[in-house]
């Protein structure tokens, strides 16, 4: 997978994407793709400034507007269902 080959923001990305894709999240693939990236942008911000989440989103695009509506989009898509998504993680916390 070419994220992996890639360092900082996208490898972290890569990694988050494949341990969602490994789990019953109940998200469709291209919406665990964006959730992957937000949530890289987060934690190597470590902030939940969006400009900040924006300038290190590992997207191509052409400027800060494209990258702000792709983390505003996720984040009001009714398909992404928080408790569906953290619900993957319970047979792990059970362990």
């Amino acid at each position: 997978m070419f994220r992996f080959k890639t360092g900082g923001v996208a490898r972290l990305s890569g990694a988050v994407e494949a341990d969602l894709r490994s789990r019953e999240t109940g998200l469709e693939s291209r919406n665990i793709r964006a959730l992957s990236d937000i949530c890289a942008g987060v934690l190597h911000c470590r902030s939940v400034n969006t400009s900040e989440i924006a300038s290190v989103l590992p997207r191509t695009s052409k400027n800060d507007d494209s990258r702000y509506r792709v983390i505003n989009r996720v984040l009001a898509n009714e398909r992404v269902d928080g408790v569906r998504v953290m619900g993957g993680f319970v047979p792990q916390w059970l362990n």
